[in-house]
């Protein structure tokens, strides 16, 4: 019994300097105390936890409160679980991806996720991506996810928070039928260039791309040899 407690106390040292001492380890000698320590070393080490503890709730809230990439090894059970959910969640956002799908329907758990991180927002329902609560708080912290937003959904608020967030990104996903609102035309207006206005700029800053092609290092243009050549050529 003495040799049992001393490797197991030798075990739990080992796996306070190195949290992935635990895989390999026989099962008995995996308390839930020594995969937290070594959890707390190393979260990957979570994965080599006895397949019995990611179904125990007390056990994986505890694993959660260390590092949110502990609830991916969740049972299906906890996956639904909505305490277990929101403890993930406000910590890590995107943990959502690995929540049951009623728990993405949840609107608390959804507008947890989202508040604390925006990427969350494309693993929930199709029901609460349209929903303009979810939506402002996703585009009020990253303009860009307008683009994942459903095209009914994007209303003129909605536009104009996510222009107000990135507006060198966020104008490229404007419906064109909101373009036209005096609003966001000037919000969008200046990241918005024209065809003309492309090359006119082009021209300014590299004449040479339209007098013959660009410059070699020597100092001559690409590709004028040549044209002479098939002008002469013509001549003949």
């Amino acid at each position: 019994m003495s040799d049992f407690v001393g490797q197991r106390e030798a075990l739990r040292q080992a796996v306070l300097e190195n949290g992935m001492a635990i895989k390999g380890v026989p099962e008995r000698f995996l308390t839930k105390e020594i995969v937290l320590d070594a959890v707390k070393q190393n979260d990957r080490a979570i994965k080599y936890a006895p397949e019995e503890m990611f179904n125990d709730k007390g056990f994986m809230m505890e694993a959660i409160d260390i590092s949110p990439f502990c609830f991916r090894y969740a049972s299906e059970e906890l996956r639904g679980d909505k305490e277990v959910v929101m403890a993930a969640v406000s910590k890590q956002g995107d943990m959502i991806i690995h929540a049951s799908e009623a728990m993405k329907g949840d609107k608390d758990v959804v507008m947890t996720a989202v508040t604390n991180n925006p990427r969350a927002y494309v693993s929930i329902s199709d029901k609460l991506k349209a929903d303009k609560d979810v939506i402002l708080t996703v585009v009020s912290q990253n303009g860009n996810y307008l683009q994942y937003v459903p095209e009914g959904s994007i209303t003129r608020d909605v536009v104009i928070f996510a222009m107000q967030q990135n507006p060198s990104g966020a104008y490229r996903f404007v419906p064109q039928g909101l373009r036209d609102d005096p609003i966001i035309n000037d919000m969008i207006k200046p990241y918005v260039v024209t065809r003309r206005e492309a090359e006119n700029r082009a021209y300014a800053n590299g004449p040479s791309l339209f007098r013959g092609g660009a410059r070699t290092r020597s100092g001559k243009r690409k590709g004028t040899r040549r044209s002479k050549k098939r002008k002469r050529t013509i001549r003949k």
